[in-house]
């Protein structure tokens, strides 16, 4: 019999919703309803209409954000957003007043991104070497999006002074005043090593009660593999948050554990 084995495993997981109705009865009454909007940016001085950026939306899938589209900075580092014509020519304004903030898909000044990911997936690894033991598992995702609201909020140069700001300020340029666009919606693919595990089986010949000792070391959470901006890349799904990092969720800790399992005869 050989000293070692090894077992691997996987899964494969494409996950997709659509909203098909929004409309129904509700106290004896009709209503008809194609979209809603359901959460707001909580960036820092952000209010009104184009705040409102988390919508339900039919046809469209849960986790669908409506952002104005980014062109850029202007030589004096204002960010600039596209304003469209009636001609479907397009001018580039640092205004965002000056936008058609419309969400019934009559302009193209704001547009509707979906965040969800294009498939999840899951890999296991459980290897024996004689007493030895070692399993590891990692889990991700692929080609979702999300709204990084603390970025957006802390890289703007015009807030030194008033609030801490990210290294990153410095190298992005921005000096006026954050606000929401394409630009925040950063790629939240990920890989995460899920846990890791650590062990040796001691054998108890010369004991009338105890068959074998198994010692392990254990750790949950130990790493993430991301281009993401944010603390997180696996955003909360929780109602109309879904796709948007806002800051809600306390981060995921990091766990490490070890102790002794007991066999009995």
């Amino acid at each position: 019999k050989s000293d070692f084995t090894w077992t691997a495993g996987g899964n494969f997981n494409v996950n997709r919703n659509k909203i098909v109705s929004l409309s129904g009865q509700f106290a004896g009454l009709d209503f008809n309803v194609t979209q809603a909007n359901v959460v707001s940016t909580g960036g820092l001085g952000i209010s009104g209409q184009i705040s409102q950026i988390g919508y339900l939306k039919v046809g469209y899938p849960i986790g669908t954000l409506l952002l104005p589209e980014y062109a850029g900075k202007d030589a004096s580092g204002n960010q600039q957003f596209w304003k469209y014509n009636a001609d479907g020519s397009r001018t580039a304004v640092t205004d965002v007043s000056l936008l058609n903030y419309a969400d019934d898909g009559s302009t193209q000044d704001r547009k509707f991104y979906t965040t969800d990911p294009k498939f999840t997936y899951g890999l296991s690894s459980n290897l024996t070497y004689k007493q030895f033991d070692l399993s590891i598992f990692a889990r991700g995702q692929y080609g979702s999006k999300g709204f990084n609201e603390t970025y957006m909020d802390y890289t703007s140069l015009a807030k030194l002074g008033t609030y801490s700001v990210l290294a990153d300020a410095s190298k992005l340029g921005i000096k006026s005043s954050s606000e929401p666009s394409n630009y925040w919606l950063q790629g939240t693919s990920f890989l995460k090593i899920q846990s890791v595990n650590v062990g040796y089986s001691l054998k108890i010949n010369q004991n009338r009660y105890i068959d074998k000792l198994h010692f392990y070391v254990g750790g949950n959470n130990l790493y993430t593999f991301t281009s993401y901006k944010g603390v997180d890349p696996e955003l909360t799904t929780a109602g109309g948050q879904t796709g948007i990092d806002s800051r809600q969720l306390y981060p995921r800790s990091r766990q490490l554990s070890f102790g002794v399992n007991l066999t009995l005869k």
